[in-house]
């Protein structure tokens, strides 16, 4: 590339062929770079145990499917989690459960949970939909 700048009207050029040529490096410099490099911070590394955890849900109906289907096409084996699916009925049982530290997450309905978390009756979180 060539800057041959003799005279007034050609300095409307030079920005945009260096433009042109900035953008032609940094291409150049994306399509040289090995793609190995960049790696998922989520996926558990070769050789790593998977973290065992229990999940209560406190239904079994169609508002819970898309837990069901992760755990039975195995999505959060993928992740490193070892999931244990554990049916407990009501949400004040399941709370208890959080409380004890018999489960590590509960999936239960908002309007049944929210008023025992409201209470002080576990410190620990649930994930509530």
């Amino acid at each position: 590339m060539r800057f041959d700048l003799h005279g007034a009207e050609d300095w409307h050029r030079f920005p945009s062929e260096l433009m042109k040529a900035a953008i032609f490096a940094f291409l150049l410099f994306l399509l040289s770079s090995p793609v190995d490099t960049i790696a998922n911070p989520y996926l558990p590394k070769a050789g790593e145990r998977p973290i065992s955890l229990r999940v209560s849900t406190c239904a079994v109906s169609g508002g819970f499917v898309h837990l069901y289907t992760a755990l039975d096409n195995g999505l959060f084996d993928k992740y490193g989690l070892r999931l244990e699916n554990i049916f407990i009925r009501g949400s004040a049982q399941n709370l208890a459960a959080l409380a004890g530290d018999e489960v590590q997450f509960t999936y239960c309905a908002a309007d049944g949970t929210i008023p025992g978390l409201a209470t002080g009756s576990t410190q620990n979180w649930s994930l509530l939909l």
